[in-house]
């Protein structure tokens, strides 16, 4: 009976660290992206649980929520306010080619003041 117990509680444990291993893992995207003259500039995408953080080069951290994923794409997105103009950002990640394609959205009331689309992908590296 004591044998039958010590096996069940070395199955459970092991399967509750093989979930915690594994959740960390699915967990723990993380990526840096460049852009700029000769990629002299960077942000990272950082994954948090259900959601990511876009970091920017001086440090400041904003959330991202993700809109859509699979095993080689991930789409987020974050509402902001720069001065009095609302966007919304958008960056769409391929993780297999390690690029990402991002744009701005604007308040239809701030569409005179929209930027103009980026003509170009950035490279990204995994830091996992």
């Amino acid at each position: 009976m004591r044998n039958k117990f010590l096996a069940r509680k070395k199955i459970i444990t092991f399967l509750i660290l093989t979930f915690l291993l594994s959740t960390n893992r699915v967990f723990s995207d993380e990526y840096r992206c460049f852009y700029g003259l000769n990629n002299s500039k960077s942000f990272e995408l950082v994954r948090r649980r259900n959601n990511f953080l876009w970091v920017t080069n001086s440090l400041r951290e904003f959330p991202l929520e993700i809109l859509w994923e699979n095993k080689e794409e991930t789409v987020l997105g974050g509402s902001f306010i720069v001065g009095d103009i609302d966007y919304y950002k958008v960056y769409y990640l391929d993780k297999t080619s390690l690029k990402v394609n991002t744009g701005n959205i604007n308040s239809p009331k701030d569409f005179e003041s929209q930027q103009k689309n980026i003509n170009s992908l950035y490279e990204c590296i995994s830091l996992n």
